[in-house]
């Protein structure tokens, strides 16, 4: 009575194991995919908003440069670099496999990070502006930040978009 049974129930038992074991990974992986494209979407969403924030500043400050205006202020304050500080400090951008989009968001906030010093560095020449040597020093730096301006501008349209895609 006992050996009747067994063998049945061995090979359902089996049977179970060997569908319900592959039918479990693959649900699973399947739901970490979902999960990781929703994390990685939501990154993405975070770099598109606060880059759009900082290239209205750019472009306000590139206008009033433009008009000449070179009293606009300073951009160290208006620019936003935290996601880009929490997520790399972090060693959340390996969510992003993307490695061409990592390296130009590298990039586009490097361009932010030289704009904060350059505009750091003018602001702080111009209200201690004393000497005619810090006049030409201000007036150079303004140069190299226009130029850091532009690059950073172009630098957002190009990763702005990747974080479409």
């Amino acid at each position: 009575m006992f050996w009747e049974s067994f063998w049945p129930q061995l090979i359902a038992t089996l049977i179970g194991v060997g569908l319900g074991i592959p039918a479990g990974v693959w649900l699973n992986h399947l739901i970490e995919r979902r999960t990781q494209k929703r994390k990685v979407q939501k990154i993405k969403d975070l770099f598109s908003a606060e880059l759009s924030t900082n290239i209205r500043y750019l472009n306000t400050w590139k206008d009033n440069i433009d008009k000449g205006d070179f009293e606009s202020g300073t951009l160290t304050n208006q620019l936003h670099v935290e996601t880009w500080r929490a997520f790399s400090e972090g060693g959340e951008l390996e969510w992003i496999d993307d490695f061409r989009l990592r390296d130009n968001l590298s990039v586009t906030y490097h361009y932010l990070r030289i704009i904060q010093d350059y505009s750091r560095k003018y602001y702080n020449l111009t209200i201690a502006s004393g000497s005619s040597r810090d006049v030409i020093n201000a007036k150079s730096i303004l140069e190299r930040l226009e130029t850091a301006v532009d690059n950073a501008i172009e630098s957002i349209k190009d990763v702005g978009q990747d974080l479409q895609d």
